[in-house]
């Protein structure tokens, strides 16, 4: 995971807590403001689905193709915003940006343990749960492509989204311990 993609989860982050839509210039993403990818995004904050971020990008006059043209458009932008930096320039956005089990679209953060999406939601038990090597090695191959390195703050982050989508509960010390769980698996390799 490079630099730039670090920083766009770090601001994706930012802007699901404290929405700021600037007024002219680039958005958090480099979208600059006026342009489809900047109003897809905005829409992502709030949550839409597909044909109606379609139907509004033709409403403001960014989209003037039928229907189904302005639709493909809104897949390629979410396609960009969810795949890895080193592929087709996109965003690596993909454990923040879900879609729910009505097809609304939505950036979810930290926020994902009240969001429900297509992931079946178990029971978590009460003490809450350690992530194993298995899941974090899983994780890991979804942002941080070829084994790139990646700041500690992105994998806390990331294990945290990715349990709460699993309808799982991590312990309270699951940090410290999983800090000294993978410093022991890099020494046995």
């Amino acid at each position: 995971m490079n630099k730039k993609q670090t920083d766009w989860i770090t601001k994706t982050i930012e802007q699901i807590r404290n929405p700021y839509i600037p007024q002219s210039g680039p958005n958090w993403l480099g979208h600059t403001k006026g342009t489809q990818g900047f109003r897809i995004d905005e829409m992502l904050l709030k949550g839409a689905t597909e044909e109606e971020m379609a139907k509004d990008l033709i409403e403001q006059g960014l989209s003037k193709r039928d229907i189904n043209t302005a639709i493909k458009r809104v897949k390629k932008h979410i396609y960009h915003l969810r795949t890895p930096g080193e592929q087709e320039r996109g965003h690596g956005l993909n454990l923040l940006l879900k879609e729910d089990v009505n097809g609304v679209w939505k950036f979810i953060g930290d926020n994902a343990e009240n969001y429900y999406t297509k992931t079946t939601l178990a029971k978590a038990s009460s003490n809450g749960e350690i992530p194993t090597r298995e899941k974090i090695g899983k994780i890991l191959g979804e942002i941080a492509p070829r084994g790139k390195e990646i700041d500690e703050e992105v994998l806390k982050s990331a294990i945290k989204i990715t349990f709460a989508l699993d309808g799982r509960k991590l312990r309270p010390d699951w940090w410290e311990v999983t800090k000294k769980n993978l410093d022991e698996w890099s020494k046995k390799g």
